[in-house]
């Protein structure tokens, strides 16, 4: 038994420094300072607040902060119970403003920042009944103290005339250098955004109607701002978009969204109504983050979009006068990125240049025809509150927490983007703005076929009078040549077919994976029970034990039965060099490219219907047909799954004399129009995808039929939602 030396209940005892290490020490820098003060403003029912800016009286004496407001001020009861009482829970208790404005932030810390803009802090706040509390306070005396109740603060109540407001006044800081009050002006015009909703918003609307932000110097303010007195407004820019998408997003991820395409002057948007899905297989678990509001706006950064930028008005901001194309693209270079408001109010860093959240600069290195870059998008995102959204800010005000709601909101965000990129792909490819991106064949063709070479020289070979038969020898020698340079054609693009069935390959890599797990998972557990079965039987005969071995051993070949399946299946896909075309069944064909998906068939709960004549046949390479079918299927699953069941496949041949027209049907989510009539989709790197797409699929499919002097179409679906895809070819028909 232990003899107690000591005993006593104690409480908690914070150190002075305490209070700094909830202010300055938290506080990312003196921006976001600025930006919890307004935040503070903004509770307090303000319709205005300003920032002010005065020199310093004497050198050494460090400059002057006011931050005043004309909220509702806070009586000498709240001052003392809540101001000064760290990490209150008063805005958790009561989340809605007089005014019905939903306050920010809960952790109660945020009033603590005006340590990170002065040595010492003098507030003065007016109640509406005419109740003036001021308080002075230096933040070195919280350093030296020992503890946080040693320090002493006078807090004074007196009556007066004056309007409700409050007052936070800020001395003893640095100055501030231009650069610094430019970053500073950024961050102010980063919270006056776009009203979001589905509605068109006014580009003028600040964090909410009634709520406005100044900026002022004053006159013994040094440098360009001296003087300066301006409210803060977003910049010009946002008004100049070439594309944008914007709406709102259900918090069961069903969207509603307005595109409009700037870049031709439309006059009306686009209504898109679809639900974004969030997929299965990623490195996060991924959830809904409650309702959204998103406004994305997207630049062409080429020359010709950068001077449409110009053309549609863009100015300096703090000067009016039209800029430049290199100033109007280093506004762009300035002015980007993607930032989440809750509130009104940006959570930083997410929406400064250069914080690319969302990863968009990898997307496009990969992929630099279809996708943007953070340098290329404006975009707001509205949030709800953390109980509802899942989204929690971190405690140091520099971003979200990590969470399921957080990727989630990272999968949202990409796929409408992606819904964008689509788009305006479509769109520069029609207007002749981006690469050339001609099928494979046709460029392989364009390289050997001499027509040109040969029109010209039996022109020059007339002109120069050169007689008959010469023109005919040398004609033949170049004709001999185009046949040599055709084998030499149809080789090249066997070798790309093989490359594109390996591709197909990876595309299905995870059923191999998933199919081929249990087999062997079964062999490894069932080896060791048998040799460690034999080991005893060694040593003593058991029957029991010896038909449990003998069980599992016969187990060996119903697995193996699997895994030779499951090759079965893959093995038509392996594209081999040198293989020459020949008769088969097309059924055939078309049953084993299903086959291929049959677990996954199963475990989305698609069916799938085959209307195929057993009789009809066709001279060709059925690796091709295969590996054409076989993306048009994994297609289908990825989108099918974004819908409710019933979900269905259908595949149907008819042939009829020397054509053979196959039809490929599902019912999911289907291709906008202006993917159908562009046929954009059949570009190498063309994907609806936001994440998992590479945009071969469909391309790979287009030029294996192209290869069997087949064109592989997407059409309007004559009836009900979903793809239709059409293969037309000329067949021998049995």
């Amino acid at each position: 038994m232990h003899e107690t030396i000591q005993n006593g209940t104690y409480a908690i005892r914070p150190a002075g420094r305490h209070i700094l290490t909830i202010g300055a020490n938290l506080i990312k820098d003196k921006y976001a300072a600025i930006v919890e003060l307004v935040k503070n403003a903004y509770d307090a029912d303000a319709a205005e607040v300003t920032v002010t800016f005065f020199g310093e009286k004497e050198e050494g004496l460090g400059i002057t902060i006011d931050v005043r407001d004309t909220g509702e001020g806070m009586t000498f009861d709240k001052v003392v119970n809540q101001w000064m009482v760290p990490s209150t829970d008063d805005k958790v208790r009561n989340p809605v403003s007089t005014r019905g404005r939903i306050r920010q932030g809960s952790k109660g810390v945020g009033r603590y920042a005006a340590s990170v803009l002065g040595k010492d802090l003098w507030m003065e706040t007016v109640t509406a009944d005419g109740e003036a509390t001021t308080l002075y306070l230096e933040w070195e005396n919280f350093v030296r103290a020992q503890y946080l109740q040693d320090v002493q603060i006078l807090v004074e109540s007196t009556m007066t005339s004056q309007s409700s407001g409050t007052l936070l006044r800020m001395t003893g800081d640095m100055p501030w250098t231009d650069k610094e009050l430019d970053a500073l002006q950024f961050e102010l015009r980063k919270l006056v955004v776009p009203a979001l909703g589905e509605e068109e918003p006014d580009e003028k609307t600040q964090i909410e109607s009634g709520f406005t932000i100044t900026l002022e110097f004053d006159a013994s303010w040094p440098g360009r701002y001296s003087g300066v007195s301006k409210a803060v407004e977003p910049y010009p820019i946002v008004g100049f978009y070439d594309y944008r998408i914007w709406g709102h997003v259900a918090a069961d991820g069903r969207a509603r969204l307005h595109y409009h395409n700037n870049r031709v002057g439309e006059k009306s948007a686009t209504l898109l109504e679809f639900t974004i899905p969030l997929p299965e297989y990623t490195r996060h678990d991924l959830s809904y983050c409650g309702p959204l509001d998103v406004d994305f706006r997207v630049y062409d950064r080429d020359p010709q979009g950068i001077q449409n930028l110009i053309d549609r008005g863009l100015k300096n901001p703090e000067t009016g006068e039209a800029l430049g194309k290199r100033m109007a693209a280093k506004l762009l270079d300035e002015y980007n990125g993607i930032g989440v408001y809750r509130n009104g109010f940006r959570i930083r860093p997410l929406g400064d240049p250069g914080f690319d959240w969302l990863s968009l600069d990898a997307r496009r290195v990969q992929n630099p025809s279809l996708r943007i870059g953070s340098n290329q998008i404006i975009g707001f995102i509205r949030i709800a509150s953390e109980a509802v959204s899942g989204l929690q800010e971190k405690s140091a005000r520099d971003g979200i927490r990590e969470s399921p709601a957080y990727f989630g909101l990272i999968e949202i965000s990409r796929q409408i983007l992606t819904n964008l990129e689509g788009r305006r792909y479509a769109y520069r490819k029609n207007a002749g703005l981006g690469r050339s991106q001609r099928d494979i064949d046709t460029k392989v063709n364009s390289l050997f076929q001499l027509a040109d070479l040969r029109e010209e020289v039996e022109k020059t070979l007339i002109a120069g009078g050169v007689d008959n038969k010469t023109q005919q020898d040398v004609i033949g020698i170049i004709n001999a040549k185009e046949e040599s340079n055709a084998r030499t054609a149809d080789n090249l693009k066997r070798t790309v077919a093989t490359y594109q069935g390996q591709a197909t390959i990876g595309k299905i890599v995870h059923i191999v994976l998933h199919e081929g797990r249990k087999p062997l998972s079964y062999f490894r557990n069932a080896s060791n029970f048998i040799n460690t079965s034999a080991k005893q039987l060694g040593r003593k005969f058991d029957q029991e034990r010896l038909d449990r071995v003998v069980q599992r051993a016969q187990g060996f070949e119903e697995q193996a039965k699997i895994i030779s399946g499951l090759f079965s299946r893959l093995d038509p896909l392996a594209a081999r060099r040198g293989e020459r075309p020949d008769e088969f069944q097309l059924a055939q064909v078309i049953t084993t490219s299903v086959a291929v998906f049959e677990s996954e068939l199963v475990r989305t709960g698609i069916t799938c219907e085959i209307d195929c004549n057993e009789n009809i046949t066709f001279y060709g390479w059925a690796v091709d047909f295969q590996a054409a079918l076989t993306n048009l299927i994994d297609n289908s699953i990825y989108w099918l799954s974004t819908v409710e069941e019933p979900r269905r496949i259908s595949i149907k041949a008819q042939g009829s004399g020397e054509t053979l027209r196959l039809e490929y049907r599902d019912n999911g989510p289907g291709i906008a129009e202006e993917y159908i009539s562009s046929q954009v989709i059949f570009e190498p790197e063309f994907t609806t995808k936001s994440h998992t797409g590479s945009g071969l699929g469909l391309a790979i499919a287009g030029e294996a039929i192209a290869r069997n002097s087949g064109k592989l179409i997407a059409e309007y679906p004559d009836h009900g939602r979903g793809v239709y895809f059409v293969m037309q070819f000329g067949i021998q028909q049995s």
